[in-house]
């Protein structure tokens, strides 16, 4: 089996916005402006997939995308009180990649495989916007690049009673984008380097028809191994090589359960409850207390009718 395709996107984008002081503020060497940004961007990719049985039970996927990004960008400045455009920059860049994928399916029996894959993904880059002083602060960022590795096994157990899941990772990520909120200094910069490592687990088990279970654990290992200098005197990173990935919990769990009575109408009656917890995680690159997430737990319930006739 084969998947073949392509894609193409044009945008054309203005933003005109207006920045104040408030009354009582002493104007700042950078006074109330006018920034205006406009953005004409194209983007074309084309990709393949295909499976290939090598023997009646081991199989490969071969793939691959060329993604092709062109960007224009404008900023625009105009003062306030006298109307004279400060700053007035145009950038441009062409970001371009082959992202391929590799994989190994070994299905001996119907209830059992066993996979091994690799895959690259491609972010393009692109320019900071509203600048406050001078054009050099409309700077580029790279794009990133991820390289996954992954290994994993899904079965059906006790005469498909019983669903297991198991996939580990590893990630190597190039280039990582990180927005940066530092008021009034706000840019995207290439963080330098990271890996992640991580694995997932899930059963669910169905002994009988009016009842299921399902569990499910993940941990993940995300860190910097290099950091970028950031892109500029206005636009440092935060962070060194013992800071956090946004969200990324080391520990999520979830299980649920939910009983089931079908009737001869074919309508039916389901009550299902479901938990999950989240280990504590970070809402912004520095990792600021004040707005980091504790640890939590989810519970939902719900119950749920199905109308005569399957509706």
């Amino acid at each position: 089996t084969y998947v073949l395709g392509a894609f193409y996107f044009r945008e054309k984008a203005t933003d005109l916005a207006r920045a104040d002081i408030a009354p009582g503020v002493t104007a700042p060497p950078s006074p109330a402006v006018l920034p205006n940004n406009f953005t004409n961007n194209t983007s074309w990719a084309i990709y393949a997939q295909g499976s290939f049985k090598l023997t009646p039970e081991l199989a490969i996927e071969l793939g691959g995308r060329y993604s092709k990004d062109k960007k224009i960008f404008r900023s625009l400045n105009i003062r306030q009180r006298d109307g004279v455009a400060f700053i007035d920059v145009t950038r441009e860049g062409t970001f371009s990649k082959f992202t391929p994928r590799i994989g190994v399916n070994w299905q001996p029996n119907d209830d059992l495989l066993v996979y091994a894959s690799y895959a690259q993904g491609f972010k393009q880059g692109g320019f900071n916007g509203r600048p406050l002083a001078s054009a050099d602060e409309v700077t580029r960022y790279a794009p990133e690049v991820l390289d996954t590795y992954e290994v994993g096994v899904k079965a059906q157990l006790l005469e498909r009673t019983l669903t297991a899941n198991f996939a580990m990772f590893h990630s190597i990520y190039k280039d990582i984008q990180l927005t940066v909120n530092q008021t009034p200094y706000n840019f995207v910069a290439n963080a330098g380097r990271g890996r992640i490592n991580g694995l997932e687990m899930e059963l669910v088990a169905r002994p009988v028809d009016w009842i299921s279970f399902n569990a499910g654990v993940g941990y993940i290992d995300a860190r910097y191994t290099e950091i970028g200098q950031g892109l500029g005197p206005t636009q440092i990173l935060p962070i060194t090589l013992d800071s956090k990935f946004v969200k990324a919990p080391k520990f999520t769990t979830t299980a649920g359960i939910e009983f089931r009575k079908d009737f001869d109408n074919d309508s039916g009656l389901a009550l299902r409850g479901d938990i999950s917890s989240y280990s504590r995680m970070y809402n912004d690159v520095a990792n600021t207390a004040l707005v980091a997430e504790p640890g939590y737990v989810l519970a939902n319930a719900r119950l749920t009718y199905t109308l005569p006739g399957g509706k």
